[in-house]
């Protein structure tokens, strides 16, 4: 039975573990420097490109990442970083033209292709399981 006491203080902490994986098994994520990490099955399913293009929609704040021709003047590259496993795609630039803030780094949570666009929606991100504690936030203003 429960005391005629004042009500109890609670002392929640939060449960912080990495969010599960894509059933897909596409992984994307990007920092706070502005580098677009992707696995190898994400760089395959893109068709193992060389160099990609950028896109956002403000609207939808969403990111997307199209195969590009080397050639052409917005083209970013697709860098390897074997002691990772990962491809990289420098996109400083990218986040900073569209005003993106990205704190710390985040995993996008349900990356997918919609006609060979890789989709990577900046509403839908958890905290990376390397990523440092911060408080700070993902936001992007529109424009």
């Amino acid at each position: 039975m429960r005391s005629k006491q004042g009500p109890t203080t609670r002392h929640w902490k939060e449960f912080t573990a990495p969010a599960p994986a894509t059933r897909t098994g596409l992984y994307a994520s990007i920092n706070a420097t502005g580098v677009i990490s992707i696995n190898r099955r994400t760089h395959a399913a893109l068709g193992l490109p060389k160099t990609v293009s950028l896109l956002y929609d403000a609207d939808n704040v969403t990111i997307g990442v199209q195969p590009t021709s080397q050639i052409m003047p917005s083209a970013f590259p697709v860098t390897l970083r074997r002691d990772v496993r990962m491809y990289h795609i420098r996109a400083h630039a990218f986040v900073e033209a569209h005003r993106l803030q990205i704190s710390y780094c985040v995993r996008f949570l349900d990356p997918h292709l919609e006609d060979g666009v890789l989709i990577l929606d900046l509403n839908l991100t958890a905290r990376a399981p390397t990523a440092r504690k911060s408080k700070a936030r993902v936001s992007a203003t529109r424009t």
